[in-house]
């Protein structure tokens, strides 16, 4: 029988954008869930899912986009432009890596000074934080414990990082995980 190991992607393009808006301004809360089709997540760290996009709850007043399929930014512009509100493409700035399977979050927790665990990071959660000496958004997509990946043995982790630095940031993590980095280009 093969042994399972920690699979990590290359990095690999992603549609985001970042929306801004002053949380307690319910008239343009409810103009961008209108234009979504969900509920902004309120706790910093929860994601949300609808149909043609995620949702991660940053700050009190931001949240990262990851559409799905569809243009969500014209339509959450047009939604929004009576509003103090900003809605900001940030697919060019970002480059996702997958980190998958046993050991992926001990191999993150190398790096980073959250506390990974499934109870405190568990799927559907997401943080801004730093991956050795570099600044990524983490989420979590699964976790094996808790039936939400038909992988039983191990985790699954979605890091977005800065364009200019995924490389790198997949050559630390591949020897953190012990894989050969990739050929350079």
């Amino acid at each position: 029988m093969a042994k399972r190991r920690t699979r990590l992607g290359d990095p690999a393009p992603v549609a985001a954008l970042l929306l801004r808006l002053v949380p307690d301004d319910v008239p343009a809360v409810a103009a961008a869930e209108a234009a979504l089709g969900l509920s902004l997540p309120r706790q910093g760290g929860r994601m949300v899912r609808g149909g043609a996009v995620g949702v991660l709850a940053l700050a009190p007043d931001e949240w990262l986009l990851l559409p799905r399929g569809r243009d969500v930014g014209e339509p959450l512009r047009a939604a929004l432009a009576p509003h103090h509100a900003a809605v900001i493409e940030m697919g060019d700035a970002w480059l996702a890596l997958s980190l998958a399977g046993p050991g992926a979050a001990e191999a993150l927790a190398a790096g980073s000074a959250l506390d990974l665990g499934p109870a405190q990071f568990p799927a559907g959660s997401g943080a801004a934080t730093r991956l050795g000496s570099y600044a990524v958004i983490l989420m979590c997509e699964a976790r094996a414990d808790d039936g939400t990946t038909a992988d039983k043995a191990g985790d699954a982790f979605t890091l977005l990082v800065p364009r200019s630095y995924a490389v790198a940031a997949r050559g630390w993590l591949a020897e953190v995980i012990g894989e050969g980095a990739p050929e350079q280009p």
